[in-house]
């Protein structure tokens, strides 16, 4: 089982930063049995972080060329937005071989399914159950084959076609 439980994101309640502080504590109860990585906006002086103190490793935004380097190291990759139009913080995630775990809110959600990957879709509402999730799926690693689906379904080619698609379906 892969220890490092990776989080992405700004630092606002669209973010369900409610689930982070929850998923610290009740990691830190349980033994602490993940390290908790959190690349976020948020100053170093600011009250979540000092809340969060131990528990939890917050990390500077990183630049992208580092970011390949970030995922190779984490277990798992958690996404559980309220909402979000997108999401390209799990796409990267399962296009570099490591499991996100994400919420039917978000618009990445439709491609995880496409992709045949609708058993990371999580509901982050119960603690108990996310947790159980993140141990059942931390360190697997996505198959090629998916990551070459993922690659081809979100090509430029592909998107560019199906925007041209939904313009000429329009005129």
């Amino acid at each position: 089982m892969q220890k490092n439980i990776g989080i992405i994101c700004r630092w606002a309640k669209v973010k369900n930063t409610d689930f982070f502080n929850k998923l610290a504590k009740y990691n830190w109860k349980e033994g602490g049995q993940y390290t908790i990585n959190v690349i976020t906006d948020l100053k170093k002086n600011a009250a979540p972080r000092r809340a969060l103190g131990g528990m939890v490793k917050f990390r500077r935004p990183l630049d992208s060329s580092d970011m390949g380097k970030f995922y190779s190291k984490m277990g798992i990759v958690l996404s559980p937005s309220v909402f979000e139009t997108y999401g390209n913080v799990p796409q990267e995630a399962v296009a570099s071989g490591v499991p996100a775990l994400v919420s039917s809110n978000m618009g990445v959600a439709e491609i995880f399914k496409q992709l045949g990957l609708s058993d990371l879709i999580t509901d982050f509402g119960s603690m108990s159950g996310a947790y159980e999730r993140i141990k059942d799926v931390s360190g697997q690693s996505v198959s090629q084959d998916i990551r070459e689906k993922m690659k081809e379904l979100l090509s430029p080619d592909t998107i560019h076609r199906q925007m041209l698609n939904i313009l000429e379906s329009k005129i």
